[in-house]
C-alpha cells in the first residue's frame, strides 16, 4: 500500500500546492541564473527570486524501509500546463512496489516560449 502528499508554498493558485499543500516549503531565489518573461510573471505571480518549490510524492506504507527514491521531471511543454500530474500512474505503481516517487513541478525551468525573457 502507499500514501500521497504534496509540498508547495501554500500560496499557489493550484490547490494541491496552495492551501491544501501537505508540507509548506519556502520559495527559492534563482535570480542570479535565470530571467523570467513578463508573461510568466503575470501568469504565475512569482518572479526569479520567489520561485515555488512544488512536488507530488507517493510513498510506501506497508513496511519500514529504507526506500529508494525515484525523481520524475516532466518533459518540455507549454508552461501553463501542469504535466507533473501525468506521472500519477507511475508514482502509484512505484510506491506500491516499495519506492518513494517524487514528481517535481518544473514549469519554471521550461524551455517553451514565452517563458524566458530575451
Amino acid at each position: 500500500s502507499y500514501s500521497f502528499v504534496t509540498y508547495g508554498s501554500g500560496y499557489d493558485e493550484r490547490i494541491d500546492y496552495g492551501i491544501k499543500a501537505s508540507i509548506k516549503t519556502p520559495t527559492i531565489d534563482l535570480s542570479s541564473i535565470i530571467k523570467i518573461s513578463s508573461f510568466n510573471k503575470k501568469t504565475f505571480e512569482y518572479n526569479e527570486s520567489t520561485l515555488p518549490f512544488n512536488s507530488r510524492i507517493w510513498y510506501p506504507t506497508n513496511n519500514s524501509g529504507p526506500y529508494p527514491i525515484v525523481l520524475m521531471v516532466h518533459g518540455n511543454h507549454i508552461c501553463t500546463e501542469s504535466s507533473e500530474i501525468g506521472y500519477e500512474y507511475l508514482g502509484k505503481m512505484l510506491a506500491s512496489q516499495g519506492f518513494i516517487a517524487v514528481s517535481i513541478d518544473e514549469n519554471v525551468l521550461n524551455d517553451a516560449l514565452p517563458f524566458y525573457s530575451t
